[in-house]
């Protein structure tokens, strides 16, 4: 997919098409080879976030992404990766906190995730949680 995008993508590639018109374009741009393919999508974030809002809105993408990883790396660090006091959970939320990034960075190379709201919401909803409780605490 991602070679057969890339010639749209050059064409756009500061600003992107817009948010949602990734299933539009490729429907019609998508080569002889591809109609067989009823599905419109990437199946990776950092190809269709890349291709909906530029290279201006894939390193906005990942920046949210490797500063909240950034912050609870430092965390764990400054806090030598512990958990001192047994009643006092937030370093276990940590190091979940830091895998849940990590799979998500990771699935996202496959996966359409955006898409997938409900999950996404609750995701976001926890990690928003659980990075104000570490910040506040920390």
């Amino acid at each position: 997919m991602a070679n057969k995008v890339w010639p749209l993508f050059r064409q756009r590639w500061l600003l992107g098409y817009g948010w949602g018109s990734f299933p539009k374009v490729w429907a019609d741009n998508k080569d002889a080879g591809n109609i067989w393919d009823t599905t419109s999508e990437a199946h990776n974030d950092y190809i269709k976030v890349a291709f909906e809002s530029g290279i201006i809105g894939l390193i906005l993408f990942l920046w949210i992404f490797f500063s909240l990883l950034y912050q609870q790396i430092n965390f764990a660090v400054r806090n030598k990766w512990t958990n001192p006091v047994p009643e006092q959970a937030r370093y276990r939320v940590n190091i979940v906190f830091i895998a849940g990034i990590g799979i998500y960075l990771i699935l996202s190379l496959s996966d359409n995730m955006l898409r997938h709201t409900p999950m996404i919401w609750w995701m976001w909803a926890v990690w928003g949680g659980w990075s104000s409780k570490l910040k506040v605490e920390s």
